[in-house]
């Protein structure tokens, strides 16, 4: 059940691309005419309005690349795993001592603890080495945290 709430991001990606290429076509297309007046000696008024709308759609794509790359937040210390929420928007703390259990489902990322299993999409990460990295040290955290409970 909550593997289904971490799907929506990634049909949202296919929107943010259509959107994208959407932006980008428009934007080619305002730069067209806004040449195409200025060179054909067309009234003010109609360059001065390609232009706002030529500067609000470069606005308007870089908000929606700022957005779009924006990584997952995962942090690893003082025997905590804290990352963002994307459902909730609000950031999760999970202590060592609660992790049952981690593994991984394609970009996935899932840590099980007593009472719900964390799912944390991995997809903005593109180099599988580093997903990898991070699995093994939150493992390696779970494992420290075991250790130094049971006393060796």
């Amino acid at each position: 059940m909550t593997n289904q709430l971490n799907f929506s991001p990634t049909h949202n990606a296919l929107n943010w691309n259509k959107l994208w290429l959407f932006s980008k076509i428009f934007l080619s297309v305002l730069v067209i005419i806004t040449l195409l007046s200025a060179f054909a000696e067309m009234p003010s008024v109609f360059y001065i309005s390609n232009m706002v709308l030529c500067t609000l759609f470069v606005a308007i794509i870089v908000l929606i690349s700022f957005i779009k790359k924006r990584a997952p937040l995962l942090k690893i210390a003082d025997n905590n795993v804290y990352y963002l929420c994307p459902v909730t928007k609000e950031a999760v703390t999970i202590p060592a001592s609660d992790i049952i259990k981690v593994t991984t489902q394609f970009c996935e990322l899932q840590i099980h603890t007593s009472t719900r299993t964390h799912c944390l999409n991995m997809d903005k990460i593109k180099q599988e080495s580093q997903r990898w990295a991070i699995k093994e040290m939150i493992k390696k955290l779970v494992l420290e945290n075991e250790k130094r409970v049971s006393g060796f």
